[in-house]
């Protein structure tokens, strides 16, 4: 199992909260890019996959560096809908 792959089967198995970093690497491994948001977007960050049909996830980067359990939950519902996870 690559290193990718074990980041997004963490990432699936995941009950708590998630380190943002990371999740960076999962998003870029299931091919996500970070879509510029312009000078006032302040911590809201937006990233789009166009291999799914240009699926966006929007989310919100704390500054402690922790996504807490909802948060994780939310997006790992998004990627499941549109069969990444």
């Amino acid at each position: 199992m690559s290193r990718a792959e074990r980041r997004i089967a963490e990432f699936r198995d995941c009950r708590g909260a998630y380190k943002y970093d990371e999740l960076l690497k999962v998003l870029a491994s299931l091919g996500y890019e970070p879509l510029k948001a312009g000078k006032t977007s302040g911590s809201r960050r937006a990233f789009i996959n166009r291999a799914q049909g240009n699926h966006k996830l929007f989310l919100h980067e704390r500054h402690d560096g922790v996504m807490p359990q909802s948060m994780v939950r939310r997006i790992q519902r998004s990627l499941r809908e549109v069969g990444l996870l």
